[in-house]
């Protein structure tokens, strides 16, 4: 059949109505003509029409006309309507493209970042060796220089196990499996907690460590404790690295938001008297693995993740980190995140007691003398302050006989214990009531001050909750150390009995000395068949199981123990070196009460036993 004659084209099809219109136009045309005049409608009255009506041959060639153009209409539509179609298919071809393109970037990612877990699998286990043989060793009498060897063996295994977590974690965020929990959480308890991490730290460098917290927030949220925890010691921990004298100050702040009764926006900042930042390297600052210069990183060491990290967490959990910085002078990194607050249990106020207490603080750090006075004010104290010994000495013989007297330990040219005697020697100060302030790990230094009459013996920063509790004290029992409840020491830990589940002999060796050295009565086993075996011979308090162990794995034995066992089943603490919100599901779904990752650190595992 000839193309034309198919009518698949527009131009054919436009072609063929026009010659069917040209041929059927004109005889209408005529008929009607025809009927108009009077004329016969017959083939001899039409055509003598036609011979004697030249309008009527007009008429009947305009549709040829109309035909020509229709055909040139079909033809530019059938242009087009080719153009389209190659058009979608470019487009098809191209997203089919990009669509495997983002196949295969997600692929990539999930082959990245299962190639990062199993990677931090196998440098965990022999970490938790290295770390937990050097925890021991430290716990053995040493010389000077053998305890120098065991410090730096466990200062550079906490540098690489830091650098090892970084990775991961930035990993899990590049591959969006990061997975936020809710839960409730004590914002004071959460960063005071941050805070005791890096103290240490501080105190070496003697750096004044300050923590103020806003006293009418909400005690308690909503939200992961565990990243904002982390989001913060990573904060705190740069301003250690990074500071070499001066002070690194911690404040708690946040405001009620205006249209919503249950939320806040809270603010946690951390501001130093470092190194500083160079105004053109802020901004990308929290770009991965990079630092404000590179000297930084030979100087400071560290991936450059940290920061990242902490920025896409805080976006994760709708908040932010902003930061002001002047070269030389410090830095203040601001965390902010709103937080819907959780109803407020009915407190007794316990500092009604306090009220219109004297109370004198000496302190030479200007910012420790503010928030000590801020925390006094808001207890309805009546407070003075003291920039020295001399100053304090000046203001006592002046002054009415305090009920209570706040010292730093560390001050120039008279210190607090120097103060404490010439106070105690006048009579009119007999009754004040004396509290030490003291830097982390001076311990000595805290027993001269109980025997020397101190009332309470506090570690800064001060928490408001311990300065409290030791204000209180005075009143009715001098001569107590505040200590925190929260420790578990192994003294009063219950002697255990333990079942370990570890198929590595160097691991195995490292958690039977750590509880032993915990006062637990422990025995351990390879797999996961040989626990079941256990158990069903002797009865244990607690197991601690290896998630990956050959015959029968942590998850498999912890599940038939629960299966078997029922209320009865031990307590299951999880012992694994993959720290993937997988893995911990995977563990709580096979029935495991708590997750400790690998290297087991004697801390970490004192308060899972407690």
């Amino acid at each position: 059949m000839p193309r034309f004659l198919s009518l698949k084209s527009a131009a054919d099809r436009y072609m063929w109505l026009g010659a069917a219109f040209g041929a059927c136009f004109p005889v209408l045309a005529t008929v009607i003509v025809a009927i108009q005049r009077g004329i016969e409608v017959s083939i001899p009255g039409l055509y003598d029409l036609h011979l004697h009506d030249h309008l009527l041959w007009i008429i009947n060639t305009a549709p040829l006309f109309l035909g020509y153009f229709a055909r040139l209409a079909g033809v530019r539509q059938d242009w087009l309507q080719l153009e389209l179609d190659r058009r979608d298919t470019i487009i098809d071809k191209q997203t089919a493209s990009l669509r495997q393109a983002l196949d295969d970037a997600h692929v990539a990612v999930r082959v990245k970042s299962n190639f990062l877990a199993n990677m931090s699998h196998e440098i965990r286990t022999p970490m938790n060796g290295v770390l937990g043989m050097a925890g021991l060793l430290a716990e053995t009498p040493l010389d000077e220089e053998q305890q120098e060897f065991v410090d730096t063996i466990q200062c550079s295994g906490d540098i690489l196990l830091s650098v090892i977590n970084e990775i991961l974690d930035f990993s899990k965020i590049e591959a969006g499996s990061v997975d936020l929990e809710e839960s409730p959480l004590a914002l004071a308890t959460m960063v005071e907690e941050a805070i005791d991490l890096i103290a240490p730290k501080a105190s070496e460098k003697h750096l004044e460590l300050a923590y103020d917290l806003q006293n009418d927030l909400p005690s308690r949220y909503l939200g992961d404790v565990t990243r904002i925890r982390q989001v913060l010691i990573n904060l705190l921990s740069n301003a250690a690295k990074f500071t070499e004298k001066g002070e690194i100050i911690v404040r708690v702040a946040g405001a009620h938001a205006a249209n919503d009764s249950g939320l806040w926006n809270l603010r946690i900042e951390v501001t130093d008297t470092g190194v500083g930042i160079p105004s053109d390297r802020v901004e990308s600052l929290f770009d991965p693995f990079t630092q404000a210069d590179a000297s930084t990183t030979r100087r400071f060491g560290g991936t450059g993740l940290g920061l990242s990290i902490s920025m896409r967490l805080m976006e994760l959990m709708g908040g932010s980190i902003s930061v002001d910085s002047q070269l030389g002078a410090g830095s203040t990194f601001t965390m902010s995140l709103p937080l819907v607050a959780l109803p407020e249990k009915p407190a007794k106020q316990r500092h009604a007691t306090l009220e219109g207490s004297s109370v004198l603080v000496v302190d030479d750090n200007a910012t420790n003398r503010l928030i000590l006075k801020k925390q006094l004010g808001h207890w309805d104290c009546r407070t003075d302050e003291a920039a020295s010994g001399a100053d304090a000495l000046r203001i006592l013989a002046d002054a009415d006989p305090f009920d209570v007297a706040i010292l730093d330990m560390q001050m120039p040219e008279m210190d607090g214990l120097m103060l404490a005697r010439q106070i105690l020697q006048n009579p009119r100060h007999r009754k004040t009531r004396l509290v030490m302030l003291s830097s982390l790990g001076e311990r000595e230094i805290r027993n001269e001050a109980l025997a020397l009459g101190f009332s309470a013996v506090l570690t800064k920063p001060v928490k408001p909750s311990q300065l409290l509790g030791s204000l209180l004290e005075t009143k009715d029992e001098p001569g107590t150390e505040s200590e925190d409840p929260r420790v578990a020491t192994p003294e009063n830990l219950p002697r255990l009995e333990v079942l370990l589940a570890e198929d590595n002999p160097i691991n195995q060796k490292v958690a039977l000395r750590l509880l032993e050295h915990l006062g637990c009565s422990a025995q351990a086993v390879s797999n996961g068949k040989e626990a079941l075996e256990a158990c069903a011979e002797q009865h244990f308090d607690v197991i601690l199981m290896d998630v990956r162990m050959p015959v029968m794995d942590g998850m498999q034995a912890a599940k038939t123990i629960r299966d078997q066992l029922g209320e009865n089943a031990p307590y299951i603490i999880a012992l694994t070196a993959d720290t993937t919100m997988e893995s911990k599901d995977g563990c709580a779904n096979c029935g495991m009460d708590a997750f400790i990752a690998k290297p087991v650190r004697m801390d970490e595992l004192e308060q899972a036993l407690s």
